[in-house]
């Protein structure tokens, strides 16, 4: 990883009335809603955004790590395209 400490609590959030997961600072990788009504996020374009502080293979490891192991039907899908 770089210098600069990413956490996943800063991206995470769950709200209460709804258990919907939205990722903090990745609207831009919105790309829809699922059939149940979840975020959809582009991985192409987390990598990108990741890629601001980080190189490709950190991006693609971070995500695999901290937010593909959170994805579920219920929380937010993820479109690997």
């Amino acid at each position: 990883m770089t210098e600069q400490n990413i956490h996943l609590d800063k991206y995470l959030m769950i709200t209460e009335e709804q258990d919907i997961f939205i990722l903090h600072d990745l609207n831009e990788c919105i790309v829809g809603l699922n059939s149940d009504m979840r975020l959809v996020y582009s991985y192409q374009k987390m990598i990108k955004h990741f890629m601001k502080v980080m190189s490709y293979e950190e991006a693609i490891e971070w995500i695999d790590y901290n937010i593909s192991t959170i994805e579920s039907p219920k929380s937010f899908q993820i479109l690997y395209d």
